[in-house]
């Protein structure tokens, strides 16, 4: 439960004038014992959080904001404004109205409405006497959450687009080194503050003290990715292997149209010399997939989906001579085969998996009234009429690269 502080300033009220009533209310939260958790509105104010218990009313902490406004109001004349009525205010408003039953107020980095998509940054009371609303920007499409613990800053970054996000980033952290630290793999990385996010791409950055190794930097000249799109060997557990010369959905074959399961790709492929140098970081990378319009088609109410189309439908899980390199189900559709790789001939096998829709699409629904009778009616199947057969499997091109 928290009280809230709103420091809402009327027309023509410089920004210098709401930071100096900000620091006003943290001098008298302290003199009764409170603590306050500045942070920026997002547009022309600031916020001023309050943890109190839980015991308290709505009425209580009204009436407590109440009485906090009308003190800072005595305390800075001319500055600080209590009035309700909008035609008597002067300076800056402390709406304290914002703790009343039926009010909500913007979150924690939350974009607001703004050309240029400011945020409500949480601040340090040390970074409230030179903070400017301007400089917590980010790009409309990226989300941000932040976590703050004694020994560390911990950003989790969304791209919500189905598009790729790049740009420079600056993070309010002194001091602390920055790493990328990646979840499937547990492994960190040195962070440069340049953000490369592919569609939907989700990454956790991590300030603290301790400092992470760099990416090593490809060395020497470039080397041609090595494209193995064609000839691969694909087995389903009912049949015997067949060459796929050129990737195709599995689904385009009549008999294969309502399958649910997985298929087994295999290939051989031959590294150039140049990419088993040390130093080198190859992977293997199955295509950037397909963005979709979403006017392009129409969608169950219930419905809900992101607009891409993956080039390995729908996940798959790839083996290099015999040892596991990762899972592909997401962008960057890629995994990381440095190591694995040796001189010579090189085994790949991918598994891919669909989803049940295929299977589903093919026959109605089990007639289950004798079930119902006996159990009772507890769910209902939704949207089965628009259930449709998928592309399945994977859909290239697939190459060999190096970073």
């Amino acid at each position: 439960m928290e009280l809230r502080i709103d420091l809402d300033p009327t027309p023509g009220v410089p920004w210098a004038d709401i930071r100096r009533v900000a620091m006003e209310v943290k001098a008298f939260l302290e003199e009764i014992g409170l603590q306050g958790w500045p942070k920026t509105s997002g547009s022309r104010g600031m916020h001023v959080n309050v943890r109190i218990w839980q015991r308290w009313t709505f009425s209580d902490v009204r009436r407590a904001a109440l009485a906090l406004s009308r003190e800072i109001e005595r305390r800075m004349p001319g500055l600080a404004t209590s009035k309700w009525w909008k035609e008597e205010r002067r300076g800056v408003f402390l709406d304290y109205n914002q703790n009343a039953k039926d009010r909500t107020t913007c979150s924690a980095y939350s974009v607001r409405p703004l050309p240029d998509a400011r945020v409500s940054a949480p601040l340090s009371w040390e970074e409230v006497s030179e903070c400017d609303p301007a400089d917590f920007t980010v790009p409309p499409d990226v989300g941000v959450v932040h976590r703050k613990l004694p020994y560390s800053d911990i950003y989790f970054i969304a791209n919500t687009a189905n598009r790729p996000v790049k740009g420079n980033a600056a993070f309010r952290v002194q001091g602390l080194q920055a790493a990328w630290w990646d979840p499937f793999t547990g492994k960190t990385s040195k962070a440069e503050m340049t953000l490369d996010l592919a569609p939907y791409e989700s990454r956790v950055l991590v300030f603290s003290k301790e400092a992470a190794p760099a990416i090593p930097a490809m060395s020497g000249s470039a080397i041609p990715p090595v494209d193995v799109s064609t000839n691969w060997s694909v087995k389903f557990p009912d049949a015997p292997a067949m060459r796929m010369s050129a990737l195709k959905p599995w689904t385009d074959d009549e008999a294969r149209k309502f399958y649910s399961g997985t298929a087994t790709y295999e290939h051989s492929v031959t590294a150039p010399a140049a990419m088993l140098r040390v130093g080198q970081r190859i992977f293997l990378n199955f295509g950037e997939g397909a963005v979709v319009d979403p006017a392009s088609e129409r969608r169950a109410p219930a419905g809900m989906r992101a607009w891409m189309e993956s080039p390995v439908r729908e996940a798959a899980q790839v083996f290099v001579n015999g040892k596991p390199a990762g899972a592909v189900w997401k962008a960057p559709f890629e995994v990381e085969v440095t190591g694995l790789l040796k001189a010579g001939d090189n085994a790949i096998r991918v598994v891919v998996a669909n989803l049940a829709l295929n299977v589903l699409a093919r026959d109605p629904l089990p007639d289950y009234k004798e079930l119902i009778a006996k159990y009772g009616d507890k769910f209902q199947p939704q949207d089965m009429v628009s259930v449709r057969s998928l592309p399945a499997g994977m859909m290239g091109p697939v190459t060999l690269i190096a970073k």
